[in-house]
């Protein structure tokens, strides 16, 4: 122990009434040890007064880190599409206040968050933020109850955020008609993952579909695994036979809860019972050929090719 001896102090004041002495304990130099209450509050006759300190009894917690895809494991061809910095705050008992970080790189948390020598009490662990570009969802705040001697290994709380995702169902119809009865098949299309500007998204995140054909009975084409709050650009690639292609693409927005708003400058596509599914319709006939294009120029040849045998035939009859 540690011992001071304080100089000599008068007992009694000039009209014989006792002086009373207090000892304060302002501070531990050691910070784990609590400051605590006196033997006596005042000096004895022996002039002798024990101060004890005790030891603080700590616990700690531990955080950590899974993530999943529609609640399940994420995908082993799409490991990124969760990763992350996601951040926390960590607030207790006295005013208690810190944070941390957990990387998720490849749908697998590359570091837990451990907190040590926490007093006794009851802590909220918030999710306040993730560097997450594809709509994952943020885990709602948990609390925690540290006890005294409960070290952080054996105190241990998970966040799973789990990324859900969105599918878009397109039904290829003829033109004026949104029914089952005037559905299309032989259409094909492609649906590609593109930023504000309409580039094309890679890496993280990246979706490009493969050119895909519309059901043969029911015109039904269903794209599945689209992102929350991402942007796509559907095109048809190929019209089924005796209908014109459509040749401008539409851009399908998918909002943070999943539900899809179709935008294009061509307006043959209308929403069907639900905002995931849309009616999209071929005219029939056959392209014309573009302006100024080679289909142009083989008219432009037959047509004078038409021109100048008129113009034979004209001159044989006058001979």
């Amino acid at each position: 122990g540690w011992q001071y001896t304080f100089p000599v102090q008068d007992k009694y004041d000039a009209d014989g009434n006792p002086y009373y002495y207090y000892i304060v304990e302002t501070a531990c130099s050691d910070p784990d040890y609590w400051i605590d209450s006196y033997s006596g509050d005042n000096l004895n006759d022996a002039g002798t007064i024990v101060v004890t300190n005790k030891k603080e009894k700590t616990g700690g917690l531990t955080i950590t880190k899974n993530v999943t895809v529609n609640g399940a494991t994420v995908p082993s061809d799409k490991q990124d599409v969760a990763d992350g910095t996601y951040t926390f705050t960590i607030t207790g008992p006295d005013g208690y206040s810190s944070s941390g970080t957990i990387i998720v790189s490849n749908g697998v948390a590359q570091s837990t968050i451990v907190l040590t020598e926490l007093k006794e009490g009851t802590y909220t662990i918030r999710e306040t933020g993730s560097t997450n570009e594809n709509g994952i969802t943020l885990a709602p705040p948990q609390t925690v109850t540290v006890t005294a001697g409960k070290q952080a290994e054996a105190n241990v709380v998970t966040f799973t955020n789990n990324l859900v995702t969105a599918s878009l169902e397109i039904i290829k119809v003829e033109k004026g008609y949104k029914d089952s009865e005037h559905t299309l098949s032989g259409a094909k299309f492609q649906l590609v993952r593109v930023d504000a500007n309409g580039n094309i998204v890679t890496g993280s995140g990246a979706y490009q579909s493969d050119i895909v054909a519309v059901d043969s009975s029911t015109g039904i084409i269903t794209f599945t695994g689209l992102y929350p709050g991402s942007r796509y650009k559907l095109e048809e690639k190929e019209a089924p036979a005796g209908y014109i292609l459509t040749e401008t693409p539409w851009y399908i927005s998918v909002d943070e809860n999943g539900s899809s708003t179709l935008t294009a400058a061509y307006t043959m596509a209308s929403a069907a019972e639900n905002n995931n599914s849309f009616y999209i319709e071929n005219e029939p006939g056959v392209a014309l050929p573009s302006t100024g294009g080679s289909g142009t120029n083989r008219f432009y040849v037959i047509g004078f090719i038409l021109i100048a045998l008129a113009g034979m035939g004209m001159v044989m009859k006058r001979r």
